[in-house]
């Protein structure tokens, strides 16, 4: 089921065959947009707050059931560690992470790179999060 209006979105104002289209401020639900405004600014806070994301973040595993995750380090007052993310490759957010601490490489035991996405996100001393990198 489709919970769009798309005759109301992204067009511009008009009437045609007795069908109005257009952004108008009838159809707007100010409600919603204080929502959305509200959760914006909460995630752009404490991205704000968190260290600036790792860099350079690449895995290593071929031919071994162990992955290795490296990356470079964020210069960064803020840090507390490091927090790698993976998640099978069918699935479309992140279900596994592990801290690990103030470190710039990891071997993750067991699980193997064929199977898995892997990312890897700065973590300041008070919990805030840099966006997670995708190894490469």
């Amino acid at each position: 089921m489709v919970n769009e209006k798309y005759n109301r979105q992204h067009q511009n104002v008009r009437t045609e065959n007795g069908v109005e289209y257009g952004d108008v401020i009838q159809e707007i639900s100010f409600p919603y947009i204080a929502t959305v405004t509200t959760s914006n600014a909460a995630t752009l806070a404490a991205l704000a707050w968190a260290p600036p994301p790792p860099d350079s973040v690449s895995i290593r595993g071929a031919v071994t059931p162990n992955t290795t995750v490296r990356w470079a380090a964020v210069p960064s007052p803020l840090l507390a560690g490091y927090r790698v993310y993976w998640r099978e490759t069918t699935e479309s957010g992140w279900r596994y992470s592990r801290d690990v601490g103030n470190v710039t490489t990891i071997e993750l035991k067991g699980i193997n790179i064929d199977n898995y996405l892997f990312g890897v996100a700065a973590v300041s001393k008070e919990g805030d999060e840099s966006v997670v990198v995708f190894a490469k």
